[in-house]
């Protein structure tokens, strides 16, 4: 196996030189490929590339949200509003209120709806989506 080093002996830094890898080094190679292909196959869809991140990162409120934005996409609206309830635990954002303000929108509880996209607005002034759903609101 050959890589491109830079050598040291020229003044002009764009001078490369072909250096082989040691036989010690195949090992380093063969051991990320068996790491990447075990990565490949716990990330093999959506669902469980997020669910393996949330299981080793449990603090991360994008994973969790993506989450709660698979399920919504697939109808399971109970799972998708505890999903972003769990983002909002870990951190106060704008995507988890605004994914709940929809949910509660489109699932006739408007109340609840205004209430998440005044949250939106109170983290990020000028989102206008979140103007624009309240103003559906009647707000």
């Amino acid at each position: 196996m050959a890589i491109f080093k830079r050598n040291p002996n020229t003044s002009c830094c764009n001078v490369y030189s072909l250096c082989l890898i040691t036989p010690d080094f195949h090992w380093f190679f063969l051991a990320l490929f068996f790491l990447s292909y075990h990565q490949s196959l716990v990330w093999r869809t959506t669902e469980s590339l997020f669910t393996n991140v949330v299981q080793q990162y449990p603090d991360s409120h994008v994973a969790h949200n993506n989450l709660g934005s698979l399920f919504y996409r697939r109808g399971e609206i109970d799972h998708a509003i505890e999903k972003y309830k769990d983002s909002l635990a870990v951190r106060p954002n704008v995507a988890a209120f605004f994914n709940l303000g929809v949910i509660y929108m489109d699932n006739g509880y408007p109340a609840i709806a205004r209430e998440a996209f005044l949250q939106v607005l109170k983290l990020s002034p000028g989102d206008m989506e979140a103007r624009e759903k309240l103003q559906a609101l009647g707000e």
